[in-house]
C-alpha cells in the first residue's frame, strides 16, 4: 500500500466515529439542547398558560405569569423570583409570630426572663424603667424567646411583645407584694418568705436573704402609705447607691462600695431574724451555688447590672468596673 493510500485510510478511520463532515453524536446532542433551550415565545406562553390552569391560578395571577414570561429577561426573572421568595418568607414569619405569641411557650420564655430579673438579688429597681430595660435585653437577644428578627421591623408586632412584657412584669410584682403581705400577717420568717416567693424555677443564693429582708422591712415600715410600695422601694435603693457613691467616690473605691452594700443588707437580715425568729425548716433555708442555678438566672444576674433605672446610674460604671466587682464578689463571671 502506498503512502497516499495510508493517509487516506487514516483519515477515514478518524472519521469513523462521526459523519463525513467530522461531526459526532455529542455535537448533535449539543445542537438539540441549544434548539430546545430556545423555546419560541408562542410555545412558552402556551406552556405557561397550561401550567397556570393546572395550578388553578386566578386570572390576576395568570396575567402576572404571562407578563413574567413575555417581558422579563432571564436575569430579571431571577431577581423577580428572589423577591418573591423573600416576600413569601416574610409572610410565613408573620404568620408564625401571630401563632407563636399566643402560645404557652412564648409566655413561659418571657416569664422566665422577667422572674430572673425581679428575683435577682442585685436588681437596681423593681418599677423604674424595668419593663423597658427587659424589652431592650430581649430586643438584643431575640433567640432567647425564639422571635424572628422581622418582628422588630413591624411596629405592631413589637408593640405586642412589649405588651406581653409589661403584663408579666406587673403581674409578677403583684404576686411578690401579695406574698410579702401574707408573710407579714402570718409573721413568717424571711426564709419562709423566700421559699414561697421564688417561683418559676428561680433558686436563692446567699445574697437573696438580705435583699428580701430589705423588702420585708420596707413593707413593715408602711412605706406604701406615702405612695406605691414599689416606688418607695426603688427610691430607697437609689438612696443607698447615691450614699455609697458619695462616701466612696471614683472607680478605685468600687470594691469598698460593694462591700458596704453587702454589709448593709446583711445587717438588715440580722435584725429581721432577731425580730422574727427562724421557724422554717432546713429545707427552706437551703442555699444554692452558681453551678446549681438556671442558666437564665445567671445571665440576668449579670444583665441587671447594666440596667439604667434612675439618675444615680447615669454614666454609672456598671457596664465596666462596677459589673466586674459585683461579679467577682458574687462568684458570677463578668460579661
Amino acid at each position: 500500500m502506498s503512502r497516499g493510500e495510508n493517509a487516506t485510510s487514516g483519515t477515514m478511520l478518524a472519521l469513523g466515529a462521526g459523519d463525513k463532515h467530522g461531526r459526532t453524536e455529542e455535537d448533535d446532542e449539543s445542537d438539540h439542547f441549544r434548539f430546545n433551550s430556545r423555546i419560541p415565545g408562542q410555545i412558552l406562553r402556551s406552556f405557561a398558560l397550561d401550567r397556570c390552569k393546572d395550578a388553578k391560578l386566578d386570572p390576576k395571577q395568570t396575567a402576572e405569569v404571562k407578563a413574567f414570561t413575555e417581558v422579563l429577561s432571564p436575569l430579571m426573572m431571577l431577581v423577580d423570583m428572589k423577591i418573591s421568595f423573600l416576600r413569601h418568607e416574610n409572610e410565613v414569619l408573620r404568620r408564625y409570630f401571630l401563632t407563636y405569641e399566643r402560645g404557652a411557650e412564648f409566655t413561659t420564655r418571657i416569664r422566665s426572663i422577667i422572674a430572673a430579673v425581679l428575683f435577682a438579688h442585685n436588681v437596681p429597681a423593681y418599677l423604674n424603667n424595668v419593663t423597658d430595660s427587659i424589652a431592650e435585653y430581649i430586643e438584643d437577644h431575640l433567640d432567647t424567646v425564639l422571635l424572628p428578627e422581622q418582628c422588630l421591623h413591624d411596629p405592631v408586632h413589637w408593640a405586642i411583645v412589649k405588651s406581653h412584657i409589661a403584663d408579666q412584669v406587673a403581674g409578677m410584682r403583684s404576686v411578690m407584694k401579695t406574698k410579702i403581705d401574707l408573710a407579714i400577717k402570718s409573721k413568717a420568717d424571711v426564709y419562709g418568705l423566700i421559699n414561697s416567693i421564688m417561683i418559676y424555677e428561680m433558686r436563692p443564693k446567699t445574697e437573696h436573704w438580705g435583699r428580701f429582708a430589705f423588702l420585708f422591712k420596707e413593707e413593715h415600715r408602711g412605706g406604701n402609705n406615702r405612695y406605691t410600695y414599689w416606688n418607695f422601694v426603688d427610691d430607697k435603693l437609689a438612696d443607698i447607691r447615691s450614699t455609697l457613691k458619695s462616701k466612696y467616690p471614683g472607680n478605685s473605691n468600687s470594691h469598698a462600695r460593694k462591700r458596704e452594700e453587702t454589709n448593709f443588707f446583711a445587717s438588715i437580715l440580722e435584725a429581721d431574724i432577731g425580730q422574727f425568729p427562724i421557724k422554717s425548716s432546713g429545707v427552706a433555708q437551703h442555699v444554692y451555688t452558681d453551678d446549681k442555678l438556671m442558666p437564665i438566672q445567671l445571665t440576668m444576674h449579670k444583665q441587671v447590672l447594666h440596667f439604667v433605672v434612675d439618675d444615680t446610674q447615669t454614666g454609672r460604671e456598671a457596664s465596666g468596673q462596677e459589673a466586674e466587682v459585683d461579679a467577682a464578689m458574687s462568684g458570677v463571671p463578668a460579661p
